[in-house]
């Protein structure tokens, strides 16, 4: 978490004053009136914003989630202004509502107009009531980790080279909740990273993940890799490679940092998924076609649903691709 933030909750919360209401500190972006706040008596961070009243859309619609309130009210004395008012709903949830309000403060520093601001402002609360109801802790578990670098090696060293970074950016559908965890132009590929050995098990997530109905072509791809402390690629590294091939505003980096979001990756955590480095061993492609072993929903007796599986990749030789399609991969430089 930005130290400006922490710095100022500690600075407000340590203040003698007893009054009641909102003590602020003014923080970055300079340009708008933003602050860090402190509630008095309840004595919870809050991140505040102060427009005017006619920057605020008639219609908006403010989400609520456990973890944070969010509110807009009248200026006490000044009716023509609007105090915009993010805070913790309680104490248990301090430690995710500080990288919710940094990420917040982050994404607003873009906005070109108090009306933007807003609207900014409402989006990124949305994402996070999403974020909320999905996941309990603000990092990936070590598993998640692993195959969310998986699926960001493949993106970067064999997609992009394939498809070019605007199609193999928007490829990348298993952060939305896709069946798979890329499709283009008919194909479907699932990405299984695992650092088991070298015959390799895979989790089967659900039963339509190796379903290829309606597809031209649906590959499994397996990467095995071997994890170090401090040595390999980490996740923010990799990560930050590939914002690098990006660039800062493009449509595909902004079609990159929603994914991210959604595949539940904070920048915020980066100290911590830095302490595993993770180095590629060998990749193999499958084809998914008739005969090879997995369950089909027509395998499914009446009334089974939710059906997760592992599958073991020594049964499934006789589908390894041997001219990879997906050949034309860069380095890892």
């Amino acid at each position: 978490m930005s130290d400006m933030l922490a710095d100022a909750w500690n600075q407000l919360a340590a203040s003698s004053d007893e009054s009641s209401g909102l003590r602020r500190i003014r923080v970055e972006p300079l340009q708008y009136r933003v602050y860090a706040g402190w509630t008095v008596p309840s004595g919870q961070p809050a991140l505040a914003a102060v427009v005017e009243a006619s920057s605020v859309p008639a219609d908006v619609d403010l989400p609520q989630s456990s973890g944070f309130t969010v509110s807009i009210d009248p200026l006490p004395n000044d009716s023509d202004m609007r105090l915009v008012l993010l805070q913790a709903e309680s104490e248990q949830y301090h430690e995710v509502f500080e990288r919710l309000a940094e990420d917040v403060r982050n994404e607003i520093r873009t906005a070109e107009s108090e009306g933007r601001l807003i609207n900014i402002f409402v989006a990124r609360l949305r994402r996070w009531q999403l974020f909320l109801s999905r996941r309990r802790d603000a990092r990936l578990s070590r598993f998640e980790q692993i195959g969310l670098w998986g699926e960001i090696w493949f993106l970067r060293s064999h997609l992009i080279p394939t498809l070019g970074i605007d199609s193999a950016v928007h490829a990348w559908r298993g952060p939305d909740g896709a069946n798979h965890d890329f499709e283009f132009s008919g194909k479907a590929v699932e990405v299984k990273t695992s650092s088991a050995n070298p015959e390799g098990r895979v989790h089967i997530a659900n039963v339509l993940q190796l379903v290829d109905t309606g597809l031209d072509a649906l590959y499994l791809r397996y990467i095995s890799v071997s994890i170090h402390q401090g040595a390999g690629t980490a996740l923010p590294d990799l990560i930050l490679r590939l914002r690098q091939k990006l660039g800062a505003s493009s449509t595909a980096r902004q079609q990159f940092e929603g994914k991210l979001f959604d595949a539940g990756y904070l920048d915020s955590e980066d100290d911590h998924y830095r302490r595993m480095g993770i180095a590629v061993l060998s990749e193999t492609t499958y084809l998914i076609a008739d005969g090879f072993p997995r369950l089909l929903p027509s395998d499914l007796p009446p009334g089974v649903g939710d059906v997760k599986y592992v599958l073991s990749l020594g049964a499934c030789q006789d589908f390894a691709v041997a001219s990879d399609p997906f050949e034309e991969g860069c380095s890892d430089d």
